[in-house]
């Protein structure tokens, strides 16, 4: 419903960034409007995450953005966020050697193409070391 895992979920409820009621059976409840506070809270959290690092990094395709923030969002939460940014023109995309790539508006496609380059070489070169161990 929130898109967290129940564990996430009970340890927001208990450093209290949810706000939850406890029923009788020990159970706890949580009302519709919190529900979409942390949903929303959750959406702004990712984004700007998203964000803060296409600012570090220039350029970033979908997994390299999922793995990169792995430890603080799950893989669904960050491309459901991507392609919000993306639909928003938060950020931009192109798709090159079969890959999405993301960047801000504020670049253009070929202020960031020679860093594209350059990952995508350097993930080849990875691939055939992996290849031969």
């Amino acid at each position: 419903m929130i898109g967290v895992s129940p564990g996430t979920l009970r340890r927001w409820i208990y450093s209290g960034k949810a706000r939850a009621i406890k029923d009788a059976s020990g159970r706890y409840r949580i009302n519709k409007s919190e529900v979409e506070r942390l949903r929303k809270e959750l959406s702004s959290e990712v984004s700007a995450d998203i964000i803060e690092l296409l600012h570090q990094v220039t350029v970033a395709y979908q997994r390299e953005i999922q793995v990169r923030l792995e430890e603080k969002h799950s893989h669904d939460e960050v491309l459901k966020e991507l392609r919000k940014l993306e639909k928003e023109k938060i950020v931009k995309t192109e798709i090159y050697e079969g890959y999405k790539w993301y960047f801000l508006p504020e670049k253009q496609w070929n202020d960031v193409e020679e860093v594209v380059k350059k990952k995508i070489r350097v993930k080849n070169i990875l691939t055939i070391i992996q290849e031969n161990t």
